[in-house]
């Protein structure tokens, strides 16, 4: 029989020591993230010296192109949290506004160097919520994980297809057709999930988990209508070829070194290699997915390696600038608004 007092010092002991195992997994992240870039640099013929000449030499233009796409992505992703959060909470009436939305969101980015993808956004938007809005972090959390949910699927489509047409040798237009299509099966799906929904009400009632039970249907049935599951995969599908945008301008910037047709195929699967959630930002998963691929298309390790890392390294870049730029954005905004509302600036 175990006591109370042996229960709680138990709970008490765990705690330190998850605390200790993440952090030798974030430990290991980074050593082995690290290390995959390292062993690619190093294969490179050059030793990875020619990187920052290709860097330098990409043009003004296809730096504020970077940006702005980079701006875009993390914009598509603010509005798709607003819609999802004012249908979850609708009583909520302090949600703030898309400029902030956007800003948590390109910090999360940041983050998502340092720890997983996905998990970067989450702690983002659920920390800012909490210190800057007083909102609850679990409500905000649960909107930023629904949202990405439709970013992976959207993802998951046009994955699918690109693994079609590279491994199965069909026609280059079934990269076109097959991911809408996917995208309407699996909407169809989604909207027939309320069955599971039922199911799983019915078993929360039976645990005497009523209020959780009416919370959850509530929130379920709001959120999967038609309309909106339409709008948040139309709108993660967007986001997704900002993203394959992105990588177009650096293949033009750096003289298409690679063939752009082959990076088109090979970036949906590079993005699906993201799930895995092996490495902090997925970095060197990512680059050495681009290699596998391109050479499997014909490429050579020296160029498909190279274009893997200037593509990091340039989109680092664009994510620190958009990052800077939208903070300073929001910063004039508050001060504008600080002024508006003090008499006695504004009538200085």
């Amino acid at each position: 029989m175990t006591l109370p007092a042996e229960t709680a010092r138990a709970r008490t002991g765990s705690g330190p020591r998850r605390m200790i195992a993440r952090a030798a997994l974030a430990a290991l992240g980074i050593i082995a993230a690290g290390g995959l870039i390292w062993w690619l640099a190093a294969s490179l013929d050059t030793g990875g010296a020619d990187l920052w000449e290709l860097l330098r030499g990409i043009p003004v233009w296809a730096w504020a192109a970077l940006v702005a796409l980079t701006a875009a992505q993390f914009l598509i992703s603010a509005v798709k949290w607003t819609l999802v959060t004012r249908r979850l909470f609708p009583e909520d009436r302090a949600v703030p506004g898309i400029a902030a939305v956007t800003l948590y969101t390109a910090v999360g980015a940041v983050l998502g160097i340092f720890v997983t993808v996905y998990v970067g956004t989450v702690a983002s938007r659920a920390l800012a919520m909490r210190l800057l809005h007083r909102r609850g972090v679990g409500r905000n959390a649960a909107a930023t994980v629904l949202e990405q949910g439709f970013d992976v699927a959207a993802m998951a489509c046009f994955a699918v297809a690109a693994a079609a047409v590279l491994f199965l040798g069909i026609g280059w237009i079934w990269l076109v057709v097959l991911p809408p299509l996917f995208a309407m099966a699996g909407g169809a799906l989604l909207l027939r999930s309320r069955h599971v929904v039922a199911w799983l009400r019915a078993r929360l009632r039976g645990a005497g988990s009523a209020r959780d039970a009416d919370t959850m249907t509530t929130a379920v049935d709001r959120l999967l209508t038609a309309r909106m599951v339409a709008v948040l995969l139309g709108a993660s599908g967007l986001r997704f070829l900002v993203l394959a945008l992105r990588v177009v301008v650096v293949v033009l910037a750096i003289g298409q070194t690679v063939p752009l047709m082959d990076v088109t195929l090979a970036f949906p699967l590079v993005q699906a290699s993201q799930l895995a959630s092996l490495t902090p930002g997925n970095i060197g998963i990512a680059e050495w997915t681009w290699v596998g691929l391109l050479m499997f298309q014909g490429g050579t390790l020296e160029t498909a390696g190279a274009f893997a890392l200037v593509l990091r390294l340039a989109g680092l870049a664009a994510l620190g600038a958009t990052t800077g730029l939208l903070a300073a954005i929001l910063l004039v905004r508050r001060v504008q608004g600080a002024h508006g509302r003090n008499p006695a600036v504004a009538g200085a």
